[in-house]
């Protein structure tokens, strides 16, 4: 299952010798975010090392494994081209019109 993902907080813990980061996997709605941990020394290639990142956050997606830091659904907006303005005001009464009718 393909899933759009972003790393944040991404550094290097030279006690441990490892990389840690807040990794996000995004799928359609919804976005799950895992903060996981991959050994590498600090001069580890990038590309290597954002793979090992998103592959063990891929694993704790498993139902079986799955430690979620934080789940996220969005809402979608409304069509911005829908006129929201004429919908307010056919919802309230028009109190304009209402004072100007007055006798």
């Amino acid at each position: 299952m393909p899933f759009k993902t972003r790393i944040t907080d991404a550094r290097h813990n030279a006690e441990t010798g490892c990389f840690a980061a807040h990794v996000t996997l995004m799928e359609g709605t919804e976005s799950f975010t895992y903060s996981v941990e991959c050994p590498a020394p600090i001069d580890s290639d990038t590309d290597e090392v954002q793979a090992a990142l998103v592959a063990r956050a891929r694993r704790r997606h498993r139902p079986a494994e799955c430690r979620l830091v934080r789940r996220r659904v969005a809402t979608p907006l409304p069509d911005r081209q829908e006129d929201i303005s004429r919908r307010i005001l056919d919802a309230r009464p028009n109190y304009l019109e209402q004072i100007l009718t007055r006798h």
